[in-house]
Parts: structure tokens; sequence; C-alpha cells
């Protein structure tokens, strides 16, 4: 029954290498065909192991020895083994527990070996001789005795190990045949040992490797440092980052690791540890300004993974100083940290895994109001803001909404607002962005009724953006009226004097075209409008759900806070001109005589800069 199962396993094995068939998957895994490979190197073998060689010939002639031919298949094993391994990251540990099964493998096959040996040279008389005494004999071999098969078992155990291990009693063969037998197995142990023994010493070496290369640099860095005599507190710094290095990594830098695998595969990792703090930022950021759906959010939140940096830190160390340039923001995987600033804060902040920092003012350079300072050993993934600018540049949606964020910025500063609170701010943020926004959906449904017109007559060309500013009028409602109706009432008959109220209608004129302008330039650069955008149009449609919407992408692109009047529209007036002057005229340092800097008393007029709320 068990030769019958052998040959079936044997047959199943040749049929199903013969039929596998290559997808995708494999070919991330094997660089040649796996049936050509199988026909050019393991077909033979396993043909000849599972013909029934023996049964064919005990029709005519008995011999036992043709049943060693199954054991052909044991040349196989070395790739079954390949094969276990090939999806495995912890190749170490398994390469040691197979290397063990084959050593315990050949122990085995030799103990059967000697027994077989034994049993077709008859049993020693003496018990010590080199073949086993007569007691190990199986008289009834139908019905084995639990005690003879133990013994037989330990006595052939005993032998494979003296040929393998070289310790042990071993007396000398009686006849020529199993001295030669002996030979041969003491050579084969010889060659498994070596086998083994240098597996082994390979396994451990490969295991202790990057300690020891770790300790190395760390050797070079000490020598380094000795050799430019830091100070005592930069070698402290030192030591507690080498030390958390591999306290909490084991010495890997994950950064360059991650470098090194393919695109989307270091993105899936990236976004596996990153998921609570980046769908955290994202969800609070880009999605108030995206109606294109959760597909073009996925995009964006992939294109941020592909730009984080993994970054580690040791505890007691500054991730970001309060007074310097804001580069980047961080988003914690791992540690803890504190957040404290000596103008904005009574007391520390403290993050924890999930949490992100550092993202207002990224997009304009402005200095950081915070100190953050690991209190205990971090993992950070740090997306700097050249790479913010390009992913928020990457996507139509972001795209449109960085420009209605420029553009309702140049128009409160073109508004000379007077000293107003933050409530009051949050008011002309919400009515410019509004403006904004109305003058694009003007200009886009101006251009789709011009091009459903088109359409009708026939002509076959649509009209372009830019023509249609003289049919675009929304900027006129944020624009000043009255001076116009009176120029028409109080107009002389002279027709060579100009008035200053003509020429501010002129000028009213000449904006409100410089608008349009700019509102088909705007949709130009675009390259026209987003998807969904009247879901878009229909949702903002109060000054307080625009203001709500775009809260969060202007407090990253402003380097002030958008809500400080000070900070971010007044400007300082020079002496002799009065505070409401300097405010209309929007006069900067830049403008100021150099004369008017010597003669104040005073510190010099620049613009104030308020630290910014986190």
């Amino acid at each position: 029954m068990f030769e019958l199962l052998c040959e079936i396993t044997f047959v199943v094995d040749i049929w199903f290498s013969w039929h596998v068939q290559e997808s995708p998957a494999s070919m991330e895994l094997y660089d040649q065909k796996l049936r050509s490979v199988y026909k050019k190197e393991r077909m033979v073998w396993d043909i000849l192991a599972a013909i029934p060689f023996y049964d064919l010939v005990s029709l005519f002639s008995y011999i036992k020895w043709l049943k060693l031919l199954r054991c052909i298949k044991i040349l196989n094993i070395l790739n079954y083994l390949d094969e276990l391994n090939r999806r495995g990251v912890a190749n170490d540990v398994k390469r040691f527990w197979h290397v063990w099964l084959l050593y315990l493998l050949m122990m085995y096959w030799t103990a059967c070996a000697y027994l077989a040996v034994a049993t077709m040279a008859g049993f020693g008389t003496q018990w010590d001789s080199w073949l086993p005494s007569e007691e190990l004999n199986i008289s009834d071999p139908q019905n084995p005795s639990a005690t003879q098969l133990s013994r037989r078992f330990l006595r052939g155990l005993f032998f494979a190990t003296t040929m393998f291990v070289k310790k042990g009693y071993n007396p000398d063969p009686d006849t020529a045949s199993l001295y030669a037998f002996h030979i041969a197995i003491s050579f084969t142990g010889l060659i498994v040992m070596s086998f083994v023994i240098g597996e082994l010493a390979s396994l451990f070496i490969s295991f202790i490797g990057l300690e020891v290369g770790f300790r190395k640099n760390h050797i070079a860095v000490e020598l380094y440092m000795a050799r430019l005599r830091v100070s005592e507190h930069i070698r402290s710094r030192t030591y507690a980052f080498m030390t958390s290095l591999w306290s909490s990594h084991a010495g890997v830098n994950y950064e360059e690791l991650l470098e090194e695998m393919p695109q989307h595969i270091r993105a899936a990792c990236v976004l596996h540890v990153s998921k609570k703090p980046l769908e955290w930022f994202v969800m609070k950021v880009v999605t108030p300004v995206c109606w294109e759906g959760d597909e073009s959010i996925d995009a964006l939140t992939l294109s941020v993974a592909n730009c984080l940096q993994f970054e580690t830190y040791p505890r007691d160390e500054n991730v970001v100083t309060e007074g310097s340039i804001v580069r980047a923001m961080y988003f914690v995987i791992k540690g803890h940290l504190t957040m404290r600033s000596r103008s904005l804060m009574h007391r520390p902040l403290g993050l924890r895994d999930g949490s992100y920092f550092g993202e207002r003012g990224l997009l304009g350079c402005t200095i950081s109001a915070y100190t953050v300072r690991t209190a205990r050993a971090c993992d950070l993934l740090s997306l700097s803001s050249e790479a913010f600018a390009q992913v928020l540049q990457k996507h139509s949606f972001t795209r449109l909404a960085l420009k209605l964020c420029e553009r309702a910025y140049k128009h409160l500063k073109e508004q000379h607002i007077t000293t107003c609170s933050k409530r009051d701010m949050e008011e002309h943020w919400g009515a410019a962005l509004l403006l904004i926004l109305q003058e694009i959906k003007s200009c886009h449904l101006s251009a789709e009724e011009a091009a459903s017109a088109t359409e009708k007559n026939g002509t076959g060309k649509p009209p372009i953006v830019g023509d249609l500013n003289a049919t675009f009028t929304a900027v006129s409602s944020f624009l000043p009226v009255e001076p116009v109706a009176d120029l028409k009432k109080e107009a002389p008959a002279t027709e060579t004097q100009i008035l200053p109220e003509q020429e501010s209608s002129e000028d009213i004129a000449t904006a409100a075209t410089e608008e349009i302008e700019e509102t088909s330039n705007i949709i130009k650069e675009l390259g026209g409008i987003p998807a969904n955008m009247g879901e878009m149009f229909d949702a903002l449609n109060t000054a307080r759900t625009c203001f709500e919407a775009f809260a969060p992408l202007l407090h990253i692109l402003l380097a002030t806070d958008p809500l400080d009047w000070k900070a971010s529209f007044w400007v300082c007036a020079p002496r002799g001109i009065n505070h409401s002057e300097g405010q209309t005229a929007s006069v900067s340092i830049e403008s100021v005589p150099k004369s008017a800097h010597c003669n104040q008393s005073g510190p010099l007029p620049t613009k104030q800069a308020a630290p910014v709320e986190q």
C-alpha cells in the first residue's frame, strides 16, 4: 500500500510540474519560465523515480536493489527548500532549521542503510562486534515489538553518529565488503558534517554581521569626534543617537531600504505606517476643497506618500526649533514629543502616534513659533515644502485652490483693510474667496453658453475664455460705484477738463478689466475647470462656508496667521506719515528714503510678523 501511494505521489508531482503556468505574480519571483526549467533540470530524474522498475523486473527475477531507484527523488529536495525560502523574509532562521533537517535526514538514512547491510550480511554473535547483535533481529516481521524497533533505531542512529561526528567506539568490520561500506559512509559523513559546520558558521556570521558593521561605524564616529576635539555635549548627543538607532532599528537605515524598493511597494509601505496621521491631514486640508470624488483624494494621498522621508530622532533632541525657518512638516508614527512656545503657550503640548506638526506656514517659509522636542526616541516621516508644493501643483483641484487663495490674498491687500479683529478677518477672507468663486463661476457659465450657442449656429469654433471678458462683470460688485453716479450729475460742459472723479471711474474700469483677465488666465492655466465644480459652487455659496473650506490651506500657504491683521496686512509708516496714510499708501520699508531711517530715534519701520498659531 505504501509503495502504491509513493507511485501515485510521484506521478501527480510530474503532472503538476508539467502544467505550471506563469502569472504576473510569478514573474516578480522567477527569472526563467518554470516549465522550461523543470524540463531541463528535474523531469528526467522524476520520471526515473516514478517508473516501477522493481515491479516490472520482479515478473522475471527478484532484485530488491531496484527499489533504491525511487531515492533519485532526493535530488529535488534542495529545490523544494528553495521554494519554501523564496517568499520568506527571515531566511536566516529558516535556513538554520533546513540545515538541521537535512543533517538529521542524512543520519536517519545512514542508520537505515546500516540495518539493511546487517540484515543481508547477518547479525553479529557478540555485543561488541561491528554488526548489530542478534537480539535486534526481528523474528516475526509481520508483528514486531515496539522494544525491538526502538533498539534497532537507536543502534543504527549510534552508528550514524559515530560516522558523522567521529566520536564513540566503533569496532572493525569483519569482511571486505563491510570495510568498503564503512569507508564510504565515513567519507559521506565527513562531507555532510563539513557542510553543516560551514552553513551554521555562515548563518552566525550573517546574523552578527549587522551588529559588527554598526559597531565599526560607531568606532569610526568616535575616532572622528576625538580627532576634531568636539565638546562633551556633542559627544553625548551623538552617543545617544547611535544607541537609539541600534536599540530601535538594529542599525538599519530604513530610508535607504525604502529607496531600493520599487515605487509602488515603497508607497504601500509608507501608507501603511503613516495611515492615521496622513489620513487626518488630508481630511482636514484637502477634502474640503476637493469635489472630484474619493479617487482624486486617494491619488493625492499617494503622491504625498511618495514624497515622505523617514527620519529617526533619539530622546531630548529638537525636531523643530523656535525661531528657525519652517522647511518641512512631520508625521509621528512612533514615539512621544512635546511642543513648547515662549509666546503662545503657557504649558507644553504632547504629540503621540498619529499626530502631525509643522504645517503652519509650510509654503510661506515662515519662522517657527514653536519648539518640538522628543520626549523619547521617535520615528517620523517628513514632508518638505518643495515636495508638498509639487504635489499641490500636480492635481487640478489643488491648483485651483491655490489660485483662489492667492487671488483672495491679493484682493484683500488691495482693499487696504483697517485694523479689525479675527472674527472680522474671517468675514473678509470669506467674502474675498466667495468673490473669486463667483468670478470663476460666471466665466465658466459664459463659456458654456457661448459654446452651446456656437454649436447651434454651426460655426464649429468654440469661444476662447479670454474673449468672454466683455460679458463678465461680477467683479463690479466689490468696487465702489458712487463716484461714477456723481460724475454723471456734476459733469461740466467743458470736454477738456478732467475731474478726479473721471480718473477714478477709469481706474475702476481698468481694475475690473484686469480682474476679468486674471480670472480668465487662471482658467487657462488650469486647462479648464475641474470636474464637479457645480457642486462646489452650490455648496460654497456663503462667505462663512468659503472660509471654512479654505482656512487650513490658507494657514499652510501664508507665512503669517491669515486672521492676524497686524501680521498679514498692516505696514508701518515712516515718520511724517500718519497711521491711516500709511495703510492707504501701503508704504513698505524698501520705499522709505534712507534719510527717513536716519532721522528716526526708534527702531526701523518693518513689517511685523506675529507668531503663527499651531
